[in-house]
């Protein structure tokens, strides 16, 4: 064989393992082109449509960046989720939706589509080729398995404007547990509020880094890896205060199964506040809580006056009931930790320290 000849056979076979591994990362999508283009289409609202999904998904306004928001972060509006978009990052910073009972309890089969937003440039879109290596999974902040409702619904959660770089084992245990677990809390609890995001932290010094700092996928480097991802989860109630719980965790490949799952998550529940100052957004800015002693009155914004008064607990038999363990069974529930959600404004913060201490702050 010639040089010139053995030259082509190896371009070809390294063009064809570039094609099988890009089809391994992102394969074709899964509806026909026609259907692709449809959904595509609904990606697109009005000022009608999108004031609408604000008012549905973010119920307690939107979320304030401190230092006012950077030009090249923007809104991104879907009928069944929004999104705050970094161009600069390529990922999204948070999504917010309402989650409902009839959107995780519909059975339907899943079809993978990721693919760019058509909305973005060339230069702010996320693709395919961004995520050409072995280590990164596509992680959904908004998961497809909370949009079953219908078909596009699903599909429209895999647009890469939807998707943050997330370690194997972070991706398809430690966080898809947690959002099993957010769809279990809905069909006992019926709707929530669910806040997901990125946080960019490197130093651990909780303060949000500047994106020139930001890890990014090799080898093309566009695309910014996060350090932590978090959860804000909000029921809102008729009469009383809401319930929340908020989660943050570090992203790292570390695999977390069973109890030492449960023990993991539990140690990293934290408050609304703690998110806020690491990601400097006032995710609830119209949320106000009482600070007479629970009577009526002006009140003032929950994470200035609670940051660490937001009740956590965890135990099992939250699972099982889908509600606040009464006081009572928290002796015997000790054994069986598992996560729930409590009143933003109990006078009683549960904070669980050891599989064997309870601290009682009031």
């Amino acid at each position: 064989m010639t040089i010139k000849g053995f030259t082509t056979c190896v371009a070809a076979v390294l063009i064809s393992s570039a094609i099988v591994r890009a089809a391994e990362h992102c394969p074709d999508c899964e509806v026909s082109d026609a259907k692709r283009a449809q959904y595509d289409a609904l990606l697109n609202l009005n000022a009608s449509q999108k004031l609408n999904a604000e008012t549905r998904h973010i119920p307690y306004g939107m979320p304030v960046s401190a230092g006012g928001a950077l030009a090249h972060e923007h809104m991104l509006h879907q009928k069944d989720y929004v999104t705050w978009y970094d161009d600069d990052l390529r990922v999204p910073l948070w999504v917010a939706y309402r989650i409902s009972r009839s959107n995780v309890s519909t059975v339907r089969e899943r079809l993978d589509c990721f693919r760019r937003d058509p909305r973005l440039s060339n230069d702010s879109a996320a693709e395919c080729d961004d995520y050409f290596e072995p280590t990164f999974d596509q992680g959904h902040l908004a998961p497809n398995a909370d949009f079953k409702r219908t078909e596009s619904m699903m599909i429209n959660t895999y647009v890469y404007s939807n998707m943050t770089p997330q370690h194997k084992n972070f991706n398809e245990h430690t966080w898809e547990r947690l959002e099993s677990l957010v769809r279990m809390w809905t069909q006992k609890r019926g709707d929530l509020f669910v806040i997901t995001g990125a946080v960019f932290d490197q130093n651990d010094d909780k303060t949000r880094d500047a994106d020139n700092l930001a890890q990014r996928v090799p080898p093309r480097n566009r695309v910014a890896i996060p350090t932590h991802f978090y959860k804000i989860i909000i029921q809102k109630r008729l009469l009383g205060a809401a319930d929340s719980i908020a989660i943050l965790l570090p992203h790292d490949n570390a695999k977390h199964t069973g109890d030492a799952w449960i023990t993991y998550v539990t140690d990293h529940i934290t408050t609304i506040g703690e998110i806020e100052r690491v990601t400097g957004i006032d995710f609830l800015p119209g949320l106000r809580l009482p600070t007479n002693g629970g009577q009526s009155g002006r009140g003032q914004p929950h994470s200035k006056t609670l940051p660490r008064r937001i009740a956590r607990h965890s135990f099992r038999e939250v699972l099982e009931c889908g509600c606040p363990l009464p006081l009572s069974l928290l002796p015997s529930a000790l054994a069986a930790a598992f996560l729930g959600l409590m009143p933003l404004n109990v006078g009683v913060a549960i904070l669980l320290t050891s599989a064997a201490t309870l601290k009682i702050e009031f």
